[in-house]
This record gives structure tokens, C-alpha cells and sequence, in this order.
């Protein structure tokens, strides 16, 4: 038994393996691990690597335990797996000892046992039933939990019985009786021969079983093999089966040993040998045929006949990659000599997700491997090795040492500089039929004179992936979340990512996307949970992200209205980029779809809006128009509704402000009425309602008495291009030129809106405004020499180790004064005193007063009241819209748009709640000959707001984009 093969001589099969970051030296190689009788190891690698490896590819890789092998427990080794943190399990026999022992051993990615694990690295298990040793497979799940499958006689019956070890090697409690499922009974008929053709652990606890089962006829000189697929849930139970057909074969022709794969999508792929071909038929998560794949969910795979016809296939692999599915698998053929000679022979082949040979890969999808004499081929998902190339494994038939060690390129064929013409040979080492990838190294386990080993080969791989942002996290209640990051790199096909969730530390559960944003349910609403990303590319898993911040997935309340969310700013559009100018004709803005973003200029991946989204908060620039204009933005592909939301005239302008999204496939809908220009729409936030995301989740709107917080005028402290600005929003403001006793914004806040004055700018240029501690990223107000200009915006909080709670600004070219009033600042519901705060309820834009249309020009010093809520002949005696636009009497402030239009002289307006004195909050600057736009979130007073002009005449128009409420205004004050 030392020398790992099987007591009967029969061979062993492959197991699962996955592909995983290097954390024992950071180098840019690969290696793979494989246990048991042979092994293909499909693996893709770039043809350059970033990082020479320590040891040329390969070769034998030192650093890998004790001169680059380790020991491990037990006469046999059978399976290997690697977890997604880069660490193996090995499961090794000793059926020598009475009763016989199993034994799961834990090592590093370096070699190095892991004392931690079981009793000092190893989990040992005494089976008495346990007469089948080369039945006996492993699989490790996301967390790392390890499942053992093994055929055991217990009471003159066999019975498949699975057992399930924590990541600590105890035994799972939540996994049937102290970590055994109930064992399931085997029919008599099949006693003769029963084996284990693939065990997958899948997300969630899941586990897939491939039973393979031959009846021997000697008279006959035939076998009878049937088999099935078994599931089995996070506790064990059987819940699902899938019987197989029926096949009768020759007994030279072997025991066909059949074999399953899973792919990124959850489906299940069973191949066997049905001679003279290969049969793989498609399952879904449940076990059900797809009835649409190929051939009614059977693809056929026919092996070569160049050098004579195919008798028999005996053992068969199947390894779904991002490439296709890889199909492998020995065979006995009749030669073409006049004796009609039987000879060995083994292939690898590609069938593309379609369920055909793929035509594009080696020989019309084919390869076949010589010489003969050699076990058969396994395959073992290595991706991201040799950039779609493979590795293949096989151990000599006879069971003496001295397997093989193959590489193929990219297309097929041999690899140059791999061996000699990719072949290396595994002195003294039959590896034992199961492979896993560990980061940087190729590690084959397998039975050496001396008794088991891991024994590690290096192979060339480029960098490991990038590391993602700390993920957003918003709860939906009941379980259920939105989770949302950011990536350095662009979003390709060959990028996914693996979101982790930890309690406690822990890791409790991970899930897989392709996009940047992913909706998981099904955790605890009682329970603090934290998230990671991590980035896996075709060559390995990177590491994991910083944790979000801590959250609770408590239910929602169930009220009306909208809550915010803050982001780091992030880029929607860009026409410069992509596409054309806007003008006349309707421009659809995707937000909400990654996909869609990216298309448009946007950021690689999207914005992490979520599909429950129903306003955003954006800037909207108009950049380098091509004369006088403005834009209109609206929700959906309809036509925008005759407001504004930008106005320019020939320079670059920016306004910030919420835009309600469509219901439809489209979000946003911009138009450009006169010149054309080109448009940049920077993210800010998000409202999402209430009844989407946890009664804790999102922040509710205090609006108060507009109030100044920074004014260089006043202080003399000029604000220099290029220099990053912090700005205080609490506490004495005194020395920045705000007010001496503050404006009232609580340390808990986590943004404000404000409004930022260029004041008599004297050169051009841009402003950005962000948290502190942060360099801003989102423009907010393109300014021109001698031009006065002003705009409003939300702004996060930021909350430096260095200093206190404030903003950041940073201007660009500009040499001119500043001024920042506060008009109101966001709560999250998490602070008690959110009691007070409103909700945001999105509306249609909507026109609420036009001077043109009513009262003319308007003088300055003089006061324009506006009315927001309520209905009746007051809203079209306002130059508004006929019976107003819908705001409730409980409003508590109002989203505007305003536009000082055909200025007769240069000026400024300021808006605050109707009856206070003197409004503070610049809104908008304007100059003769010209209209200016800006907006803000601006509480009501008796549901109004007053507009103060300074300068001009002017005439005013008041658009609304929304409204607020309190969060517990009673239903039958609205």
C-alpha cells in the first residue's frame, strides 16, 4: 500500500480543485497538487509571467514543504482539495491498521501542516465498515467546511456515507447526526463492485454525489454498469437523485469510473463512458435534466480512431472551465497490424458549452496523449495557468512510481519550455488521481517507496488579481442585502468576483458575481454581519477587500417615501468617451446597469446603484457647449417634461440636484434645447424607499434656516488651484468665516447639502467638493473668469484621524473667493434622533412658477414667494403648472430647480422657508444677457419658499424635483 495505489488495482478518480492566490511568497507562479492513481490538470496561464518563479516551470518547487515534499499520515493517499484561501486537505488510508484509520490532513500553501487543524494538523477517523479505500473522496465548500464521501459496509450492507468536518476539524454539529449524514443503503445487486466517481461541495452546504455500480456475469464475460447522482442539503439529507441508463459491456473493457463538474452557473455535468464514446449529460441545481442542452441534455464525445477502432472506454473526467468543458479518458484499441493488437491509449478533449467539440482547440477539439502504457488522464480546473492551456497528469498503470507531468499551450499543442517538449516526468511519485491548485505551485500527492507525499512542481502564472474597494452594503430587511463595490481595472468576462460574509469574524456564507453588484438573501435579520470581495481572474483568487462596515438586515418598516445613501462620487456619463454630443434628440442614461454605464463612458462596472433605486443625486455638466442652451433631464425615454435642470451659454456649466429614474429598462432620459454640448453626469448618491431596505438602513433629511460656514472674504484665506481645502461644519466657524455659533449640524450627521459661490472669480477653471480626509473626485461648478456662478450640492461627511467632521475642497485654475452655506444635513436611521428627519419622495419634474408667464421681472430687494404644496388656482397664478405638481400639505422641504432668466443686469438669488429673513443660501449667479440655473433641498415655511433677488431685474423659474416628509407624518396628513 506505500507506494498509494489501490488494494484491488483499480484506479483512482479526480476530485475537485480551485484555483487561489500565492500567501507564502507573493511570486507570480503556480503549482498543482494531485492524489491519487492520474491526473489532466487544466489550467490557464498568460504566456508571460510578471515575476520569474523561484524554481524554472516544471521543476521541482523547494520552498514547498521539506525540499519541496511533505509527508502525510496513512499507507494511501486518494484526494486533494485546496480552499478558497489557499490551504489543502489531503485524505489518506490506512487499511493495514485494525479497524482501518481515515485521515484529513490540513497544510499550508507552503507545505506546512497546520497545527490548528484536528490534532495537529490532522483529523483522524477509526471506520470499521470501511472496506472500499479507494472510494473515498473529499470536497471543501466556500467556508471551507470539508465533506468526505466513502463507500462502508455496515451490518453485510453498503451504504454511501458522507461526513462533514469544520474548517477547526471538529465534526459539523448542523451536518446529520455529530457530522454524519444517514448513511444511504446500496441495493444488493450492485455489491459485486461500487465506487465513488466525483464528490462536489457547492455553495450553501450543497453536496453532489456521482454512484457508479457494476454487476459482474464471469460466465458471460460481461459487467452491468449503472450509476446515479445524488444531492444532499446543508444538513445532510438526500433530498434529490437522478438515475442513469443502463450499460452492458465486455470485461476487458474495465469498470468505466464516471465523474461530475459544476460550472460558475451551478449546473451539473455528468460524463461517462458509454463505448465506443462519451456520453455527458447536463443537470440543474436540482437534479433535472436540461431537456435544451445538445441533444436533449446529452452531448456526444467520440474519440479519435486515427491509428484503428475503439473497443472500450474505461475511466472518464469532465472538469468544466470558462473555456468549455474538458472531457478526458483512456481506452483500449484494435491496431491496424493484420494481428489486430489491443493497445492502451488516453485523450483529452474540449466540448464547448453548446454540448459540440470545439473546433477551434487542438485537432477539431481532440488530443491525443502517447505513449501509451500510462494510467488514465484526469481532469483538474487549474484556470489561468498557460492562458488556456492545460496540464496533464498520469500515473503508470502498473503502479510502479513514475508518472507524468504534461503541458498543453493554448491551442493544444505541447508547450516549449515546459520540460522536454512539455513533458516532465515524476520520478519515484505515482500521484493518486486527484489534483488542486495552490496559488503558485503545482503539487502532485501520491505514493512514493517511503509512503505518501504532496510533493510540489512549479509552473509559470502572471500577477494575482487586483483588490477590489471595501464593498457598500445596503439591507433590504428579512435577511436580504445589496452589495456594491468598486474595482481598479475594467470590467471584463474574464473577471468575477466572491463576496464573503463573516460573523463574529467568521465566515458564514459567500456568493458569486459577475458584475460589481449582487442582491444575496437568506442570512440572519438578527445577526451583525460584515462583507468582503475578493477578485478572481482565470489564473487565481486575489485578496480579499477591507470589511464594509458592520450591519444588521433587520426588517423594513414598511413607511412611504425614500431614504439617501451617500457614495464616493462615480461617473454615469461621459460623452466625450462615448457617443455623441447631445442635442435635440433624446439621449438614454443607463444607472442602474452596470453594463449600460460602462457603455456610455461611465465607470467600469457601474455605480453599484441597485435595482430598488428610485431617484439619484447627480452632477450634471454641460461641457464646452457650442452656444447658448439648456438641458432637460427626465426619467425613462419619454421626452423630459419642459423644466430645466442646466443652462448654459457657451461655457462649461454644472448643476447638482436628484433626478427621479425611470421604471423601465431606462433610467434617465437628457436633451439639449438649443446649442449642442457635450454632457458629463457625475454620481453622488441614491434614494432607495423605505420598503426596500431595513428599518436601519439610509438616512432621513433635517432641513434647516440656511446658514454660512465658510467664507474667504471674511477670513482672507484664499483657496489656492490645486490645493485640497478642509472646511469644518460643526462647532465655532468663526476662523473659516461662518458663522461664530455654528448652524446646528450634529456630530452623527453623515452629509450635508450646501451651497458652494464662486464669488468675482478672477480666471477659470473647475471646483470639487467632497468628505475630508478624501481628494474630491466629482466636479461640482465650472466657473468662468469674471462670472459669478454658484450650485448646491450633497456632500458626505468626512471624518479624518487627524482632524474633525468636515468637507473638502479643491479648485482648479480658479482664483476667486468662496463661499459654503448649509441649507440642511442627512441623519442615518441608526441615530435616534433621525425621529425628526424627512424622507425623500421623488417626483416627476415640474414647473411651479414662471415670471414670464406671470408678475414679470423681478426687482432687486424684492421677495418672490413660491408656493410648493397643496393644489388650486394659486400654482397657475404663479406662471406654474394648473393645480401644482402634487406636493403633499406634510412636506417639510422641496427639491428646486432654479433659473434666473434674460438677466438685465448681473446678480444672485437665495431661497430659503417662506417668512424666515433674509434667505442665506446663494442659489444662483447670474449676468445680464444670460440665464443661470442651480437648485437645492430648501425647507418649506406655511408650504412655500421665498426667493430673494439681488441685482438684476430678472425673471425667476422654479422647478420641482421632489419633496420630503417627516418619517412618522401620519397617513391621513398627507
Amino acid at each position: 500500500m506505500g507506494d498509494g495505489s489501490n488494494s484491488n488495482g483499480r484506479r483512482a478518480r479526480d476530485h475537485a480543485v480551485a484555483a487561489v492566490p500565492n500567501r507564502r511568497t507573493g511570486a507570480t507562479r503556480r503549482t498543482l497538487i494531485a492524489l491519487s492513481a492520474a491526473a489532466l490538470l487544466a489550467s490557464t496561464v498568460t504566456a508571460t509571467s510578471t515575476a520569474a518563479a523561484a524554481s524554472p516551470p516544471g521543476s521541482v518547487d523547494v520552498a514547498f514543504g521539506t525540499g519541496g515534499a511533505t509527508s502525510l499520515p496513512g499507507g494511501s493517499a486518494h484526494s486533494v482539495v485546496v480552499d478558497p484561501y489557499g490551504d489543502l486537505y489531503a485524505a489518506t488510508t490506512d487499511t493495514a491498521a485494525d479497524p482501518p484509520t481515515v485521515s484529513i490532513s490540513k497544510l499550508g500553501p507552503d507545505g506546512s501542516i497546520d497545527p490548528t487543524f484536528g490534532s495537529g494538523g490532522t483529523a483522524t477517523d477509526t471506520r470499521p465498515g470501511f472496506g472500499y479505500p479507494e472510494d473515498l473522496r473529499i470536497a471543501v465548500d466556500d467556508l471551507g467546511r470539508v465533506t468526505s464521501a466513502s463507500i462502508e459496509e455496515v451490518g453485510g450492507e453498503l451504504h454511501l456515507v458522507l461526513r462533514r468536518l469544520l474548517a477547526s476539524g471538529s465534526p459539523d454539529p448542523a451536518f446529520g447526526v455529530a457530522g454524519v449524514a444517514e448513511p444511504v443503503v446500496l441495493p444488493s445487486s450492485i455489491s459485486d463492485v461500487a465506487s465513488i466517481g466525483g464528490l462536489i461541495a457547492a455553495p450553501a452546504g450543497v453536496s453532489y454525489v456521482a454512484l457508479v455500480s457494476s454487476t459482474v456475469d464471469v460466465n458471460e464475460g460481461t459487467a452491468q454498469h449503472t450509476g446515479a447522482l445524488l444531492r444532499f442539503d446543508e444538513h445532510g439529507t438526500n433530498d434529490a437523485e437522478a438515475p442513469l441508463p443502463m450499460v452492458r459491456e465486455r470485461l476487458e473493457n474495465g469498470f468505466p469510473v464516471d465523474t461530475i463538474t459544476r460550472d460558475d452557473l451551478g449546473r451539473i455535468y455528468y460524463a461517462s463512458a458509454r463505448n465506443p464514446r462519451v456520453e455527458v449529460r447536463r443537470y440543474d441545481a436540482d437534479l433535472r435534466i436540461d431537456p435544451v442542452w445538445s441533444d436533449y441534455g446529452v452531448a456526444i464525445f467520440r474519440p479519435p480512431y486515427s491509428t484503428g477502432g475503439i473497443i472500450g472506454i474505461r475511466d472518464v473526467a469532465i472538469r468544466a472551465t470558462r473555456d468549455g468543458l474538458y472531457v478526458a479518458s483512456d481506452f483500449i484499441k484494435v491496431s491496424e497490424s493484420p494481428e489486430g493488437l489491443l493497445s492502451d491509449g488516453a485523450f483529452v478533449g474540449r466540448l464547448t458549452y453548446g454540448g459540440q467539440p470545439d473546433p477551434g482547440w487542438a485537432d477539431g477539439g481532440v488530443v491525443e496523449l502517447w505513449p501509451g502504457g500510462l494510467d488514465a488522464p484526469r481532469l483538474v480546473d487549474a484556470e489561468g495557468a498557460i492562458g488556456g492551456g492545460l496540464l496533464v497528469v498520469q500515473g503508470p498503470s502498473s503502479g510502479s512510481n513514475g508518472g507524468t507531468l504534461r503541458r498543453l499551450d493554448v491551442s493544444g499543442r505541447w508547450a516549449d519550455g515546459f520540460g522536454a517538449n512539455g513533458s516532465v516526468p515524476l520520478t519515484g511519485l505515482s500521484p493518486s488521481g486527484t489534483a488542486a491548485v495552490a496559488g503558485d505551485h503545482v503539487v502532485l500527492v501520491g505514493g512514493t517507496a517511503s509512503g505518501a507525499v504532496a510533493r510540489s512542481y512549479s509552473v509559470d502564472s502572471p500577477a494575482l488579481p487586483v483588490l477590489p474597494t471595501a464593498p457598500t452594503v445596503l439591507a433590504r430587511g428579512s435577511g436580504a442585502a445589496t452589495v456594491t463595490w468598486q474595482s481598479p481595472v475594467p470590467e471584463t468576462d474574464s473577471i468575477s468576483y466572491v463576496v464573503t460574509v463573516r460573523s463574529a469574524g467568521v465566515p458564514v456564507r459567500t456568493f458569486t458575481s459577475r458584475d460589481r453588484i449582487l442582491d444575496v438573501d437568506g442570512l440572519d435579520p438578527a445577526v451583525t454581519y460584515t462583507f468582503t470581495v475578493a477578485a478572481v481572474e482565470p489564473w487565481g483568487r486575489g485578496p480579499d477587500s477591507p470589511p464594509s462596515r458592520p450591519i444588521v438586515l433587520t426588517d423594513s418598516d414598511g413607511g412611504p417615501g425614500t431614504v439617501y445613501v451617500p457614495i464616493t462620487s462615480c461617473r454615469l456619463l461621459d460623452t466625450r468617451v462615448a457617443g455623441a454630443r447631445v442635442g435635440s434628440r433624446l439621449r438614454a442614461v443607463a444607472v442602474r446597469r452596470p453594463a449600460g454605464v460602462e457603455a456610455q463612458g461611465g465607470h467600469g462596472g457601474g455605480c453599484g446603484v441597485p435595482s430598488a433605486a428610485s431617484a439619484i443625486v447627480a452632477a450634471v455638466s454641460a461641457v464646452d457647449p457650442s452656444g447658448k442652451g439648456y438641458l432637460r433631464v427626465g426619467a425613462g425615454v419619454e421626452r423630459p417634461p419642459a423644466t430645466t435642470f442646466v443652462t448654459f451659454a457657451g461655457t462649461s456649466v454644472t448643476n447638482v440636484g436628484p433626478l427621479t429614474l425611470g421604471t423601465g429598462r431606462t433610467d434617465l432620459g437628457v436633451q439639449a434645447f438649443g446649442a449642442g454640448t457635450d454632457v458629463v453626469i457625475d454620481l453622488l448618491g441614491y434614494f432607495v424607499p423605505r420598503v426596500e431596505v431595513s428599518a436601519t438602513e439610509g438616512a432621513v433629511y433635517v432641513p434647516i434656516v440656511p446658514c454660512r460656514i465658510f467664507d474667504t472674504r471674511v477670513n482672507g484665506a484664499a483657496v489656492r488651484s490645486g490645493v485640497t481645502r478642509t472646511i469644518a461644519v460643526s462647532g465655532d466657524l468663526a476662523a473659516q468665516g461662518g458663522n461664530p455659533a455654528g448652524c446646528s449640524v450634529p456630530d452623527a450627521a453623515i452629509a450635508v447639502e450646501g451651497a458652494l459661490s464662486s464669488v468675482e472669480p478672477r480666471s477659470g477653471g473647475f471646483a470639487r467638493l467632497g468628505p475630508a480626509g478624501d481628494r474630491p473626485t466629482a466636479t461640482v461648478l465650472n466657473v468662468a473668469a469674471r462670472r459669478p456662478v454658484a450650485t448646491t450640492s450633497i456632500v458626505p461627511i468626512g471624518r479624518p484621524r487627524n482632524g474633525g467632521a468636515g468637507l473638502a475642497l479643491l479648485a482648479r485654475g480658479v482664483e476667486s473667493d468662496w463661499v459654503v452655506d448649509v441649507t440642511g444635513y442627512y441623519l442615518p436611521r441608526t441615530d435616534p434622533a433621525s425621529v425628526s428627519g424627512s424622507v425623500y419622495f421623488p417626483a416627476t419634474p415640474c414647473r411651479l412658477a414662471d415670471t414670464r408667464r406671470a408678475g414679470g421681472p423681478v426687482t432687486t430687494g424684492s421677495v418672490l414667494r413660491v408656493e410648493v404644496s397643496g393644489d388650486g388656482p394659486v400654482f397657475a397664478a404663479q406662471g406654474g403648472t394648473a393645480g401644482g405638481c402634487g406636493v403633499t400639505p406634510a412636506a417639510s422641504a422641496a427639491s428646486l430647480i432654479v433659473t434666473a432668466a434674460d438677466a438685465e443686469g448681473k446678480g444672485h438669488t437665495r431661497v430659503g422657508p417662506a417668512g424666515t429673513p433674509a434667505p442665506g443660501a446663494t442659489v444662483v449667479q447670474f449676468r445680464r444677457g444670460a440665464s443661470a440655473s442651480g437648485g437645492g433641498s430648501f425647507g418649506l415655511g406655511s408650504g412655500a419658499v421665498d426667493l430673494r433677488t439681488y441685482g438684476g431685474p430678472t425673471n425667476q423659474v422654479v422647478d420641482l424635483q421632489g419633496w420630503f416628509e417627516l418619517l412618522d407624518t401620519p397617513a391621513e396628513q398627507r
